[in-house]
């Protein structure tokens, strides 16, 4: 985080992180989520945090997104702190049209397979199912008729963000070519400034022995005169 920054105390967290299916009890692994949620739902309030990772994902995407969104909303009513991650586009694009939620994604390096943690807020992160997939060596013809499968709403969303997160690399670039030029921009300052100080410094000597000068000028002169006088 940043110089300064600062949060709240936390009295209460919570957190639904891995699978939550419990055969003993006949719970699947969404049954599991919803029953969790569902009791930190109860509990939850404004001194809460609640750390939620893929909400609602094993289940009917459709119908797991639809219900994710009124959770999050229902936590966030209770005044509870809330981050939560998912895959679904429902969810991601729940912070447009309601203000009490933000975006945020992580770079990832598809090469190393690993995630840079370059946080980027405001911005939301796009699936890399496909690109995994490739890297870890599944045929381009299969993807390609994987890609068949999707919709156009998806395709046009994932364009999107894959824009997005173009655009974030190349500002990134940018304000690191910024950061270059303004420290080069110092440098030139200081040595700027170095120089001047440099010349009024030669300036005041040049100043002093010409006074100096001078004065040795009028008074060998007033020597002169008060002989020609005398």
């Amino acid at each position: 985080v940043e110089s300064g920054s600062s949060l709240p105390v936390f009295r209460e967290i919570f957190a639904v992180m891995g699978d939550e299916q419990d055969l003993g009890r006949g719970l699947s692994s969404f049954t599991g989520q919803l029953v969790r949620l569902l009791n930190i739902w109860q509990e939850a309030g404004p001194d809460s945090l609640v750390l939620l990772d893929e909400i609602m994902a094993d289940t009917d995407p459709e119908q797991g997104a639809a219900l994710a969104i009124e959770l999050l909303r229902a936590l966030v009513d209770r005044g509870a702190t809330v981050v939560a991650t998912t895959h679904f586009e429902a969810v991601k694009r729940l912070a447009y049209v309601d203000q009490r939620f933000v975006n945020a994604s992580v770079g990832f390096d598809l090469e190393k397979l690993r995630p840079d943690y370059t946080l980027s807020v405001g911005v939301p992160g796009r699936s890399l199912t496909f690109d995994i997939a490739r890297t870890l060596g599944v045929p381009d013809d299969l993807l390609q008729r994987a890609g068949q499968w999707l919709s156009q709403d998806k395709i046009s969303t994932e364009q999107m963000l894959q824009q997005l997160e173009q655009d974030r690399l190349q500002l990134r670039l940018l304000q690191q070519q910024c950061r270059e030029q303004l420290e080069q921009l110092k440098r030139q300052s200081d040595e700027v400034a170095q120089t001047g100080e440099k010349l009024r410094q030669q300036q005041q000597v040049i100043r002093r022995e010409g006074r100096e000068q001078l004065l040795g000028e009028i008074q060998k002169a007033r020597r002169l005169v008060a002989q020609m006088i005398e």
